[in-house]
C-alpha cells in the first residue's frame, strides 16, 4: 500500500478506470463470441426445421402424386376412357406434383446444412428428379386413357431410390441436430461459468479496490479532519506530517494545511503586537479627536456667518432676476408692435403695387382713347371732303361731319390730360412704393434688432435665474454644511466612546489570542 501513495489519486483512479474499462470489454468479447457462436447453432436449426419440413410434405407429396397414378389406372379399368374420376386425378396430381416442385425449389434455396456431405445432397436431388419425372410421365400417360400403357411404368425402384436417400439424408441431419443441441448446451454451460467467475472475480476486484481507497484516500482525509479539530480548538503545537509525496494531490493537501497552520501562527502573532500598538494608537486619538472637536464648532461658527452673507446676496439676485423679467416683458411688446408695423407697411406696399399696376392699365385704355379719336378725327374729315363734292346736297353732312371732327379732336386732347395725369400718379405711386420697401426695409432692421435684444435678456435673465438657483443651492449646501459640522461635533464625542470601547476590546482580544498555544 505505501507503494500506491507515491502515485497521484487521479492517477490511482484513471488506472482502475481503465482496468475495470479492459476487464468490462473482454468481458463483452467473450460473450459476443458466445452470443455468434449460439447464434449460428440457432441459425444452422433453423435451417435443417425448414428443410425437414419441406422434404417431408414433398415427400408426401409425390407419394400422393403416385396414389393418384394408381388410381387413374384403376378408375380406367372400371369405368373407362370416359371416367369423371380419371380427369379429377390426373388434375389433381398435376397439382400436387407442381407444388412439390415450387416446395424442393424453396428446399434448394435455403442455405446448406453444415455438416450434410455434399454427395448425399445431390444424390437426393437427382433421386427426386428421377421420381418426380416418372410420375409426371405416369400423368401424360393418364391424357391418353391407356391402362395398360398406364401399367407400363413402373416408379416403385425410383420410389425406394429415393426413400434411400431421402433416409439417408435424414439420419445424417438427425446427427447434426443432436450435434447442434449438445453444443448449444455446452455454450450455456460455459456461459454459465464465466458469468459467476466474473461475478466472483468483480467482487474481489472491488474489495481490492475499497481497500486501496481506504488506505489513499479515507485514511489521509481522517487524519486532516483530526489536525482541523485540534486547530479549532486552540493547539497550533502539533505538527502536520503524511507519507504522501507532496506532488499528490493527498500530499498537497498535508502541505496545504501545514501551510494554514503556520500562517495562523503568524498572524495570531500579528494580532498581539498589533494590539498592542492599537492601545498605544488610542490615546493619540482621544487627543486628536479633542482638538477636533474645538476646530468643529470654530468652523459652525464661521458657517454661520457666510450663511447670512449668501441670504443677503440671494435677495439681489432675485431682484435683478424680477428687473430682467420685466424689461423682457417690454420687449416682447415692442416686438409684438413691431411685427404689426411690419405688416401695415408690407400690406401698403401691397396696395402701391396693386395701384400701380391698375394705373398702368388706365394709361393703357387712354392710349385706346387716343387712338380712336384721331381714327374719328380722320373719319370726320374724309366725310367733310366727301359732303363738299356733293354739293348742296352735303352740306347737312358737312356741318355733322365737322361737328363729329370737333369731338374728335376735344376727346383726344382729353385723353392725353388724362394719360399725363396718371403718367405722373404712376411716377408718384412708384416713388411712394420705393419709400414704402425702404420703410419696409428699416422696420424689418428695427425688428432684427429688437429680437437680438429680446434674446440678449433672455439669456440674462437664464442667466440670472441660474444664479439665483446657484446660491439657492449655496445656501442649501451652507445649511447641509452647517448640519454636518453640528453632525462632526457629535461625531466627535461618540468617537471618543466608540476609543473607550475599543480599548476594551483590544484588552478582550489580547485575551483570546493568548488562549491560542503557538510553541
Amino acid at each position: 500500500m505505501s507503494a500506491i501513495r507515491k502515485f497521484k489519486l487521479s492517477r490511482v483512479l484513471l488506472t482502475s478506470g481503465i482496468f475495470i474499462i479492459v476487464i468490462q470489454l473482454c468481458v463483452g468479447l467473450v460473450f459476443l463470441n458466445y452470443l455468434k457462436s449460439d447464434r449460428d447453432n440457432f441459425r444452422n436449426a433453423d435451417v435443417v426445421s425448414k428443410k425437414v419440413r419441406l422434404l417431408s410434405d414433398i415427400w408426401t407429396q409425390l407419394n400422393e402424386v403416385r396414389a393418384d397414378t394408381n388410381r387413374i389406372a384403376l378408375w380406367l379399368i372400371k369405368d373407362g376412357p370416359g371416367s369423371e374420376k380419371v380427369n379429377y386425378f390426373i388434375a389433381h396430381g398435376e397439382k400436387i406434383l407442381s407444388q412439390a416442385r415450387k416446395d424442393f425449389s424453396s428446399y434448394q434455396q435455403l442455405a446448406d446444412i453444415r455438416g450434410v456431405p455434399e454427395d448425399i445432397q445431390k444424390s437426393l436431388q437427382k433421386s427426386f428428379q428421377a421420381y418426380s419425372a416418372i410420375l409426371q410421365q405416369s400423368l401424360s400417360n393418364g391424357y391418353k386413357k391407356d391402362a395398360n400403357l398406364m401399367f407400363s411404368i413402373n416408379a416403385g425402384p425410383y420410389k425406394d431410390k429415393m426413400q434411400s436417400d431421402y433416409d439417408a439424408w435424414r439420419s445424417r441431419v438427425a446427427d447434426i441436430s443432436v450435434h447442434i443441441s449438445e453444443k448449444s448446451s455446452e455454450t450455456y454451460s460455459k456461459v454459465t461459468v464465466f458469468f459467476y467467475g466474473m461475478i466472483i472475480f468483480n467482487l474481489i476486484f472491488m474489495f481490492g479496490l475499497i481497500r486501496v481507497f481506504k488506505n489513499v484516500l479515507i485514511q489521509p482525509l481522517s487524519q486532516v479532519y483530526a489536525q482541523l479539530e485540534r486547530i479549532q480548538s486552540g493547539d497550533l503545537t502539533s505538527e502536520v506530517k503524511t507519507e504522501f509525496p507532496r506532488k499528490t494531490e493527498i500530499g498537497g493537501l498535508f502541505f496545504k494545511l501545514s501551510e494554514m497552520q503556520s500562517g495562523l501562527i503568524r498572524v495570531i502573532s500579528e494580532i498581539k503586537e498589533g494590539s498592542l500598538n492599537i492601545v498605544k494608537g488610542i490615546s493619540e486619538v482621544s487627543s486628536g479627536n479633542n482638538e477636533l472637536s474645538a476646530r468643529t464648532e470654530q468652523q459652525a461658527a464661521s458657517i454661520v456667518q457666510t450663511a447670512s452673507s449668501m441670504e443677503e446676496m440671494t435677495v439681489a439676485v432675485k431682484n435683478n432676476a424680477q428687473n430682467s423679467a420685466d424689461v423682457s416683458e417690454l420687449i416682447n411688446d415692442t416686438r409684438t408692435k413691431s411685427e404689426q408695423g411690419k405688416s401695415v407697411v408690407l400690406s401698403l406696399s401691397d396696395r402701391l403695387k396693386t395701384m400701380q399696376e391698375k394705373s398702368s392699365k388706365i394709361n393703357d385704355i387712354t392710349g385706346i382713347i387716343e387712338s380712336i379719336a384721331f381714327q374719328t378725327n380722320i373719319l370726320a374729315l374724309n366725310a367733310a371732303v366727301e359732303a363738299a363734292r356733293a354739293g348742296e346736297h352735303g352740306k347737312g353732312f358737312a356741318v355733322v361731319a365737322g361737328e363729329v371732327r370737333n369731338l374728335a379732336q376735344k376727346s383726344s386732347s382729353s385723353a392725353k390730360e388724362i394719360s399725363d395725369l396718371i403718367s405722373d400718379s404712376v411716377t408718384e405711386i412708384e416713388e411712394g412704393a420705393k419709400l414704402s420697401d425702404v420703410a419696409q426695409d428699416s422696420i424689418s432692421g428695427v425688428y432684427d434688432a429688437i429680437l437680438e435684444i429680446h434674446d440678449v435678456m433672455h439669456n440674462i435673465r437664464t442667466a440670472t435665474d441660474e444664479q439665483s438657483k446657484g446660491l439657492e443651492q449655496i445656501n442649501i449646501a451652507i445649511s447641509e454644511l452647517d448640519t454636518v459640522t453640528q453632525k462632526n461635533s457629535a461625531l466627535a464625542e461618540e468617537t471618543s466612546s466608540a476609543v473607550m470601547l475599543v480599548e476594551s476590546e483590544t484588552v478582550n482580544l489580547n485575551r483570546v489570542v493568548d488562549s491560542f498555544k503557538t510553541g
